[in-house]
């Protein structure tokens, strides 16, 4: 066996492609290249097409793979058992661990199975020993094979443990107990022969393995004997370094053995090294127990940079001598490390440092960086919001994302899973509608984008929250009600397409939905295609299905429910081979009993957690991947994200059943050293810049948080041994500390080390310095006059501009959605309603009244839309709201005394604008608005708007108006000079259309209306208006209102131009108004 090593992976890229020009006997035969990685793959297959001018004909197998394609060719008669894969032995444990747990010594497993009626437990547990068994197979081979004789090797401890641990094996593997790697392994060894090995392979090369279990090394080298086998592995040090070990380590070997460390004859060398080093060593060791033919490629390293200095003492084994520390250049940024507050921050500082060195390194290329996260996974989204930008924007850097699951990448993936849970949960609203927001879902069955916006007011509005029907809430163990199911729902809808009901017609029980128009025939018909599908999916997941028959269940489900096109076929592609892979599985395992849902969901979704997109790596720009995916590859530029000491290195939390752990040997898998190396690979793999960032300060307060360990260690090792040439310790100069908010001046003052490549942000801070937040305000002066169409104004117009001229000036004249109401859905049925609820429904019960309908058809109608809780609770309810409105309804029938309502039309010229519409009036009553609720400015308002109209009328007659609320009644007496107000308020609509108005109503009528006191002063006044718009804690301030926010920010509007329009305005109201109580 040829070992090649080296501390430069071009230099091992060279010698396999010098070793490979020696070419094979057929140009047939495939040239075998064992990699860990498809990162490792692709980088080498480049570096063999530019040495070679093409790289064809090569395969690239993991160490697994190769094995078992090795062990087919020795032992042709014997067929590879796929019971062995970790997903199908899961179901295979499944199948067996039943019978067995009320067996003695299975009583720890029986008291975990209670309560698992679903099996959930039961699938999680199997999956977890599967896991279990493929470990013991590479790292307790002979154990499993003890086991199979009958055989127990554990000590007295853990024999209950190895008891029933090797029963469920010997189940699992009858009838294949020499399929498994193990077994074949061991026949392998024996069967290799020259005559077997004319079936091998003429060359094996291993390259870039940063760890190998001597369960594989004793197959290459056994290889080794009859073809040649040339390992290329990258070495950190060219000095013997089996012997070194971390500080720590030396002390706790000092404490086990009873020894002084000096006695041990143990050494540090390099500190990083040893500290990190730990795979790789025993690596070298495992390697140096076999007879070897070694080549060195070592390459001297400058030690020019602080990276280089770092990389150079590893390679020759130096620490730093204390008391002689080397001096770093102020300016020198081969290594950076930044502390952020969140991961958004360290994303937003990583393309800012990239397009830096972008910036001066005209030879830096994005494909010449390579960023790495222990977790892609939490970063991505980040990744995606910052990087993704304009092509156009000379601040985009072209990148690419890959390592990330099936599930996390694809929202059709999300969304199946989404169906899946539909069974376990309510069939709440939320989650039908979330289904809705994939784009291939709504192609599939004809919706537009902005149809949802339609659908999501069907069904907030029809009452639409959780259950397909009554039958389904019985069933799922609630009050079997009809009302706010989607059966429910849906029947008002249907009945509303076909009837109106103007709010007092229905059919059987069922009240229709009124607001159907448009292309409203369209939607719901397709909706109700989407819903009868879904439906019927969802009901057949209840049946329990053998593995086959969920397979062929969930396939034709997606394509039922997704659209796929040319960009969304591979991913559905991809989610297909997922499912497709339970009838492979039942085939392989011959379990064919019934499986529910709620597993098949189980295993479906880590089936997608675990498999990957296979986006392809190092595709020209900047690739973002895991720590494992580029583990050793160079790059001019390595970044590592996410370097939280919370985070890394990963802790394995062991399975106390788990025998690898209890009882460890020699050679056993650590999570924990395999990160650590992966660090110290990340550090000897950057050319010219190491760059790492972590949360380091809290969001919350700004207090310092610790790097990850390595993070660490490479800081102490700065702090010993260098000095920058200013005096201070290096990590004062490498650690950046960043600000929380990216637009802050700090990155714009220059001078502090931090920097930024956004003008966005720089304008932001432009704005922070230049002016205090409170000077700033929305629109500084005015915009264009609107068009001569709007000096047509209707009455419903002008009434709600000034309820909020603000929101009235953002929505009607710059076009900005700010929704008065919101849209979020609810998923529990009415049972304690809001004050604007409880609001609706006693204004909408007063007006059935006052038209002449009774309490009992009033109740009724309230129950049959779905607003009221459901029962004995509705009841309650509808007895307060009669109770509480009979005084208010007594107060309205008075003043209208029984007058049918008229509807008197309006065209009113007054100088250059017209007023039409219609008003409501009741003959000689006039105008009677009312309001079961306390008084509101802008209902009053609305009121004097109404009156002055009703007065400047030609021929109209001595009117009185009124305002009626649950507190008070006004009366306003007949103006005169009613088109001359009307006028000015006409005026100060059309200013208020090309900038925001300073009218509030309830501020400035708190302003203008000084009560019953006449002298009240203009301070006493002020103070008033601003208690109500500032607010009390019983009562929220109109400050609080967005339209406000957006328009005047932390400015103070309550200003002298306030006071005048507050005083023109609402001065000639308090004039006429007159009041009483009810």
């Amino acid at each position: 066996m040829r070992l090649y090593t080296g501390n430069r992976l071009e230099q091992l890229a060279c010698r396999i492609a010098d070793v490979l020009v020696e070419p094979l006997s057929s140009p047939l035969e495939k040239e075998i290249i064992v990699v860990q990685s498809k990162g490792m793959e692709h980088w080498l297959s480049m570096q063999l097409a530019l040495k070679h001018g093409i790289c064809a004909n090569c395969a690239f197998p993991f160490p697994n793979r190769i094995l078992n394609e090795l062990f087919d060719r020795v032992l042709p008669e014997e067929k590879r058992s796929g019971v062995y894969e970790a997903d199908a032995m899961a179901w295979k444990i499944m199948d067996a661990l039943p019978e067995f747990v009320t067996r003695p010594g299975f009583e720890t497993l029986a008291a975990y199975l209670q309560d698992d009626s679903k099996g959930v437990k039961l699938f999680q547990l199997s999956s977890h020993l599967a896991e279990i068994f493929n470990n013991y197979i590479i790292y307790r081979p002979d154990m499993l094979l003890a086991w199979q004789e009958g055989r127990h090797v554990m000590p007295d401890h853990l024999a209950g443990l190895e008891y029933w641990q090797s029963l469920v094996w010997r189940a699992v593997c009858t009838g294949e107990e020499q399929a498994h790697l193990a077994a074949r392994r061991d026949r392998f060894l024996k069967a290799l022969n020259p005559s077997t090995a004319m079936h091998l392979p003429e060359r094996i090369s291993l390259f870039g393995i940063s760890y190998l279990p001597p369960f594989h090394l004793e197959v290459f080298h056994a290889l080794s004997c009859f073809i040649p086998v040339h390992v290329f592995v990258l070495n950190p040090c060219r000095q013997y370094w089996g012997d070194i070990r971390s500080q720590s380590e030396i002390g706790m070997i000092s404490e086990k053995s009873g020894h002084r460390p000096s006695e041990l004859h143990l050494e540090e060398g390099n500190s990083i090294l040893a500290a990190m080093g730990g795979v790789g060593r025993e690596l070298f060791e495992n390697l140096q127990s076999f007879e070897l033919q070694e080549t060195e490629l070592f390459e001297d390293i400058s030690g020019d940079t602080l990276l280089e200095c770092i990389q150079a003492d590893i390679l020759d084994l130096k620490n730093p001598q204390p008391g002689r520390p080397r001096t770093v250049n102020t300016r020198d940024y081969s290594v950076q490390i930044h502390s952020c507050h969140s991961p958004m921050r360290e994303v937003e500082v990583l393309r800012d440092n990239l397009l830096a060195l972008l910036d001066e390194d005209p030879d830096l290329k994005p494909q010449d960086i390579v960023v790495m996260s222990p977790d892609i996974e939490i970063y991505a989204p980040y990744i995606h919001a910052v990087f993704d930008i304009s092509r156009n924007s000379p601040a985009f850097i072209p990148f690419t994302v890959s390592d990330r699951s099936l599930q996390a990448e694809s929202s059709l993936a999300q969304t199946l899973i989404g169906i899946l849970e539909l069974n376990a949960g309510r069939f709440e609203a939320t989650k039908v509608i979330a289904l809705l927001e994939s784009e291939p879902v709504r192609k599939k069955f004809g919706l537009l984008e902005n149809d949802l916006e339609l659908i999501l007011r069907w069904v907030q509005e029809s009452g639409i929250r959780w259950g397909y029907d009554e039958n389904w809430k019985r069933e799922s163990g609630m009050l079997d009600a009809y009302e706010n199911t989607w059966r429910f729902g849906l029947d008002r809808l249907l009945l509303g397409y076909a009837m109106p009901s103007e709010g007092t017609r229905w059919f059987g029980s069922i009240l229709p939905y009124d607001d159907m128009e448009g292309d409203s025939s369209r939607v719901l018909g397709s909706f109700l295609t989407f819903l009868t599908t879904l439906f019927s999916r969802v009901m057949s997941f209840r049946e329990k299905k053998t593995l086959k028959l969920w397979s062929e269940t969930l396939t034709a489900l997606l394509d039922e429910f997704f659209e796929a096109d040319e960009l969304l076929a591979p991913r559905m592609q991809s989610v297909r081979d997922v499912l497709q892979r339970l009838g492979d599985i039942q085939e392989v395992t011959a379990t064919g009993g019934g499986i529910g849902c709620e597993v098949i969901r189980a295993y479906v979704k880590n089936a997608l957690e675990d498999a990957q997109e296979g986006r392809a790596y190092l595709s020209g720009g900047v690739t973002f991947c895991t720590m494992l995916a580029m583990r050793s590859i160079p790059f001019k530029v390595v970044c590592m994200i996410g370097m939280n000491h919370a985070d890394f290195p990963r802790q394995q939390r062991a399975k106390g059943f788990n025998l690898i752990c209890r009882q460890p040997r020699r050679g056993d898998c650590s999570v924990r050293n395999k990160d650590l190396y992966l660090f110290l690979e990340a550090i000897l793999s950057a050319r010219k810049t190491l760059y790492i960032s972590y949360v380091g300060q809290s969001i919350e307060d700004n207090s310092s948080i610790p790097p990850a360990v390595p993070v660490s260690i490479l800081l102490d090792y700065f702090e010993s041994g260098f000095l920058l040439s200013d005096g201070r310790p290096v990590p004062d100069g490498i650690v950046r500390k960043h600000c929380l908010q990216a637009f802050s001046p700090r990155y714009f003052s220059g001078g502090t080390g931090l920097f930024s490549f956004s003008r966005e942000n720089a304008e932001a801070a432009r704005s922070l310095a230049e002016k205090d937040v409170s000077e700033r305000v929305f629109i500084p002066g005015r915009i264009s006059e609107p068009g001569d169409e709007w000096r047509t104004v209707d009455v419903g117009l002008l009434c709600r501009f000034y309820r909020n001229p603000c929101r009235f000036f953002l929505t009607r004249r710059l076009s900005m959605g700010i929704s008065e109401t919101s849209s979020f859905l609810d998923d529990c049925e009415p049972v304690e309603l809001s004050d604007l609820e409880l609001y609706r429904l006693r204004n909408e019960h007063v007006t059935r009244i006052l038209e002449g309908a009774d309490h009992e058809l009033s109740y009724r109608i309230m129950k049959m839309s779905g607003r009221l809780p459901h029962g004995a609770p509705g009841e309650i309810l509808f007895s307060r709201i009669r109770h509480e409105s009979e005084s208010f309804v007594r107060a309205v029938k008075k003043r209208i005394a029984d007058t049918m309502p008229t509807n008197t039309m309006v065209d009113l010229p007054l100088g250059p604008f017209t007023i039409t519409g219609s008003l409501i009036t009741y003959g000689p009553a006039g105008i009677v608005l009312f309001r079961p609720a306390r008084t509101r400015a802008s209902d009053l308002f609305t009121a004097w708007i109404h009156h002055l109209i009703l007065c400047s009328l030609p021929g109209s007659p001595d009117v009185r108006s009124c305002y009626i609320s649950r507190d008070e009644a006004v009366e306003f007496r007949r103006v005169e000079n009613g088109p001359e107000i009307l006028i000015k308020l006409l005026e100060r609509f059309w200013d208020g259309m090309s900038r925001p108005l300073r009218f509030f109503p309830e501020t400035s009528l708190k302003y203008a209306n000084p009560g019953r006191q006449a002298d009240v002063s203009r301070e006493e006044r002020l103070k008033r208006a601003r208690i109500a718009w500032e607010g009390t804690p019983q009562f929220p301030g109109e400050a609080r209102d967005l339209a406000y926010r957006i328009c005047f920010g932390e400015k103070d509007p309550l200003d002298r131009e306030f006071e005048e329009i507050s005083e023109s305005l609402l001065g000639p109201l308090i004039v006429h108004r007159g009041s009483g109580r009810l």
